[in-house]
């Protein structure tokens, strides 16, 4: 005796994951399993293997899985194949009910992912197999209402030879009674009944079965009837006496009519669910939105008395700073002549260590007020070529110590510019300060200025080992500190900063660059400006 094939199921969904997951645990309960991605590779596989179960995702690309179910539905060959709807968006009972009224023969909820209980499937599979006898119709169940027993004989014997489940009432109450008990999906709606007016009744389940399709009958010549029926909520009508070809024309566009009505208000309040968890979100978004600005305006509150601290602070430091260092000056005035070479040496050191620190502090002090744009510049014609000269010949003592030798190249030719006399000090002795410190025994140091069109250049070009070309686009960023091999992180990182602020304040620029064929070249410019008229 043959051995009976095992049952085979078409599953249909077009995220790959979800198709193997469903083709696996099917395959491993011993179904034969064919998949399907699309909506139309869906139907062709239907027609050619005529599966015993469909298990259909709603969500489809294209063609989508309502169009594949009422396309399936509609073709004599697989009308009667049992579909059993995948989603994992319509998971309300409403919308259960309305996929069980379309005709569906089961519904599986996806879960988050491509897991999926295998125990329910396995049962939801099993349960339509088994109440589903193969070749069984599938057709829609149809109610009608008439009293003509003529007319109920014509519609019925066409409705069941098409494959529709049909039902009979010659009254209107045991038609609603039977409406209310089976909800069928179309009702044959006579005009006139012997209990009650069908436009009255046609009102009344529109009313109370919004998704039900409904065709209205009435006589030849009243077809003012009709189109009242229509305005009353049918779907389509009938007139009498009928033409056979044209019954099952009009119930299967009226029961198409009335799936898309149905599937447009699923839609509809899906849509209307998606919109409330997206305002949701979007308010929790808000809400996160709001306490990161709450966040951030304490850190800014938080950063802005760190740095009314620390200039507090640094101003505080400031005065007892330079009387230690008027006190080195007066002690070494006073005493040094009868000091020895060492004790001059410790005096010196303390004097450099006093004025370095003091030249920390003012720095911190002026980029705070430089970037608060509260630093006032104090403009005056200025000889930037003196200005240089005298900024080099401050540092030779150390130079000279260091033994690094200091050269000029000054342009003969550079106009005088508008400039804060104090400021350009200051850039210049942080620039030279800079070079000192990363520039090795026998090395030099060169100041040069250049006049151009309507800039002048000032520049301070070392011998040291240069800078890094990962540290040199941010080293006039705050707080960096420069790193050069062999030499290590040293400074505050806040000389480049000032120098930056202070150029900028004036309309110019400063970068650093390669000195060819070692060291570093840093070059500021400022702009040209007419001297003031007397």
């Amino acid at each position: 005796m043959a051995r009976k094939p095992s049952p085979r199921i078409l599953v249909v969904d077009d995220e790959p994951l979800v198709l193997q997951a469903l083709q696996d645990s099917l395959q491993r309960r011993g179904y034969r399993v064919d998949t399907a991605s699309t909506g139309r590779e869906a139907l062709e596989q239907a027609r050619a293997t005529m599966p015993d179960l469909i298990i259909l995702d709603l969500l489809l690309p294209g063609m989508d899985g309502f169009e594949v179910f009422q396309t399936l539905k509609r073709d004599v060959q697989t009308r009667h194949i049992p579909i059993i709807l995948l989603t994992g968006v319509y998971d309300s009972a409403e919308t259960m009910h309305a996929g069980f009224q379309m005709g569906a023969a089961g519904y599986i909820i996806k879960e988050r992912g491509p897991n999926f209980n295998a125990e329910k499937l396995a049962q939801t599979v099993e349960q339509v197999l088994e109440h589903t006898p193969a070749a069984a119709p599938a057709g829609a169940s149809i109610l009608i209402i008439d009293d003509d027993r003529l007319h109920q004989a014509v519609l019925q014997r066409s409705l069941v030879e098409a494959g529709f489940h049909v039902r009979l009432s010659s009254e209107g109450k045991r038609g609603m009674e039977i409406v209310q008990e089976d909800a069928p999906d179309l009702v044959l709606l006579d005009y006139r009944l012997p209990d009650t007016d069908g436009l009255q009744l046609l009102r009344t389940l529109r009313s109370s079965f919004p998704d039900m399709a409904i065709v209205f009958m009435t006589a030849y010549g009243s077809e003012e009837v009709a189109v009242e029926a229509l305005r009353s909520g049918a779907d389509d009508y009938l007139i009498k006496p009928f033409r056979p070809w044209h019954i099952l024309t009009v119930v299967e566009e009226s029961l198409e009519k009335a799936r898309q009505r149905r599937l447009t208000r699923i839609l509809l309040e899906e849509l209307r669910q998606s919109n409330l968890r997206l305002r949701a979100k979007q308010q929790e978004l808000e809400a996160e939105h709001q306490a990161l600005q709450e966040a951030y305006r304490q850190l800014e509150q938080f950063d802005q008395l760190k740095e009314e601290w620390l200039s507090m602070m640094v101003h505080d430091l400031k005065s007892p700073i330079g009387i230690l260092l008027s006190a080195v000056d007066l002690l070494g005035s006073d005493f040094e002549p009868q000091m020895d070479d060492e004790q001059r040496a410790v005096l010196e050191s303390a004097r450099r260590a006093s004025a370095q620190l003091l030249s920390m502090m003012s720095n911190f002090l002026d980029v705070q007020r430089l970037e608060a744009g509260k630093l006032a510049l104090i403009r005056t014609p200025l000889n930037l070529n003196e200005l240089v000269r005298n900024a080099g010949m401050a540092v030779l003592p150390r130079a000279r110590e260091q033994q690094v030798s200091i050269f000029f190249d000054l342009d003969r030719d550079l106009p005088v510019v508008l400039a804060d006399e104090d400021l350009m000090e200051r850039v210049l002795g942080n620039l030279l300060d800079n070079a000192l410190k990363f520039t090795p025994a026998q090395g030099t140091i060169t100041l040069f200025t250049q006049a151009g069109t309507d800039e002048v250049r000032v520049g301070v070009a070392d011998t040291g080992e240069g800078i890094p070309a990962g540290e040199r686009p941010r080293v006039f960023e705050k707080f960096t500190q420069l790193r050069r091999p062999g030499k290590g992180a040293r400074g505050s990182g806040l000389g480049l900063t000032f120098c930056r602020l202070a150029v900028e304040a004036h309309g110019g620029r400063i970068w650093v660059e390669d000195n060819h064929p070692r060291g570093s070249r840093f070059i500021f410019t400022l702009p040209l400006q007419a001297p003031p008229q007397e």
